[in-house]
């Protein structure tokens, strides 16, 4: 009996069964398994009931197991695709689910002809650009843009509280390219409602409330 640190196992152009247990007996054992050109193959072990599991780098956790009944794969850490796409596929509505063990849910799935994403519970949903709220649908399913408490089905708020005075800088904007209109709070003692027109890239007050 050799030793596994210095004498590898090399078997060419045929099988090996073991009816028992294989043990490699150093610090962080690796199982590599390639052909004779380097390109990995698939490893598997007993029947559909059964768990493939790897342990983490100390063997103290497990870190990716393979459930053999539903074939469901658990990461026990971060997992990450250095590749350039993440394919989810099924053929009845693909789902991801990210589950928050202490709060709610959030899904991405297709179903059928339609693409849902947002939450699997009563928890509100926010889309995030460059890592500030853009947009925030609340547990009531109100929407709100420039504001993280809407308090109506559409709660639109311009980026100051206090109004414009600027013409054209508004909260929505409305129309064709031209001409187009922006729907504007004022800066005025009395808030005043303004709609200022863009013609041919210069902008007009049209109306104030």
């Amino acid at each position: 009996s050799s030793s596994l640190d210095t004498t590898p196992l090399i078997l060419t152009g045929a099988n090996a069964t073991f009816s028992g247990d294989v043990t490699v007996s150093k610090a962080y054992p690796k199982l590599l398994l390639n052909d004779s050109q380097g390109v990995p193959r698939s490893f598997s072990v007993g029947t559909n009931n059964e768990t493939f599991t790897v342990r983490n780098e100390t063997g103290s956790a497990d870190a990716f197991t393979i459930a053999g009944a539903t074939n469901a794969a658990t990461f026990a850490g971060n997992a990450t695709v250095n590749g350039g796409q993440l394919y989810v596929q099924n053929a009845v509505n693909p789902l991801i689910y990210l589950n928050d063990t202490n709060a709610g849910a959030g899904i991405f799935q297709q179903e059928g002809n339609t693409t849902r994403i947002g939450s699997d519970s009563n928890t509100q949903v926010v889309l995030v650009q460059n890592n500030a709220t853009a947009v925030t649908i609340d547990t009531d399913k109100n929407v709100g843009i420039g504001t993280t408490s809407p308090s109506n089905k559409l709660d639109i708020r311009q980026s100051s509280s206090s109004g414009s005075d600027v013409i054209g800088t508004g909260a929505i904007t409305i129309g064709s390219d031209n001409p187009y209109w922006t729907l504007r709070g004022t800066a005025t003692s009395l808030q005043d409602l303004a709609f200022d027109r863009n013609y041919a890239g210069s902008w007009y007050e049209s109306i104030r409330i």
